[in-house]
């Protein structure tokens, strides 16, 4: 349920099936999308779950290295081994944003980048190819403004959700909320090639 937009949809799932499924004694984890937690539903759903809420904000894995050896145990566990090349999977962690869907994503992609090329193995140009393209994706359909807020945010300005055009970034993972080793806000590393930045 974390990729539904429509929030309303997401209350009206809660208010069926949801509380069937509480009356019924069974244990629940829902996963909702981060639009609920910028919305006008975060008293509804705080009041409905008796403030049972765990927001969690992405993984810090440039600072936080145990967000960074997480996920490296992931892609460790999941493929075989130097199947990934040390310079690739460090690529694909950062470039991930702490975002565990983008790095099943850009590995999914390197993977195809690799038997486009021939090759075994995952190497660093098969990522880099991988970042690109997801990237371009990504930054698809941004207007001009959007694109300056993500340049500013880039250069350090301060990110401050407070209207429809900034959330639509944060919603869509454009920019990213991180709260390791503080709150703080950035740009999606994969975008950050696209608005002539580097990569801090």
């Amino acid at each position: 349920m974390d990729r539904f937009n429509n929030n309303q949809f997401m209350l009206n799932i809660i208010d069926s099936d949801i509380d069937l499924i509480s009356k019924l004694s069974i244990g629940i984890i829902l996963v909702g999308s981060i639009s609920l937690n910028y919305s006008n539903y975060q008293d509804i759903l705080k009041q409905k779950f008796s403030n049972n809420i765990c927001y969690q904000p992405y993984f810090s894995v440039i600072n936080d290295a145990n967000a960074y050896e997480f996920f490296d145990n992931v892609l460790k566990k999941r493929s075989p081994e130097k199947f990934i090349s040390d310079a690739a999977r460090k690529i694909l962690i950062t470039y991930s944003g702490g975002v565990l869907r983008d790095l099943i994503n850009l590995t999914q992609n390197s993977i195809e980048e690799a038997y486009l090329n021939d090759s075994d193995t995952i190497q660093k140009s098969h990522v880099n190819a991988a970042v690109e393209a997801y990237g371009q994706t990504k930054i698809f359909g941004v207007s001009n403004s959007e694109l300056q807020i993500l340049a500013k945010v880039a250069k350090g300005e301060t990110f401050l959700p407070r209207t429809r055009e900034y959330s639509h970034l944060l919603i869509n993972q454009m920019i990213l909320e991180y709260t390791y080793p503080k709150k703080r806000y950035a740009v999606h590393p994969v975008l950050l090639p696209l608005i002539s930045q580097p990569l801090a």
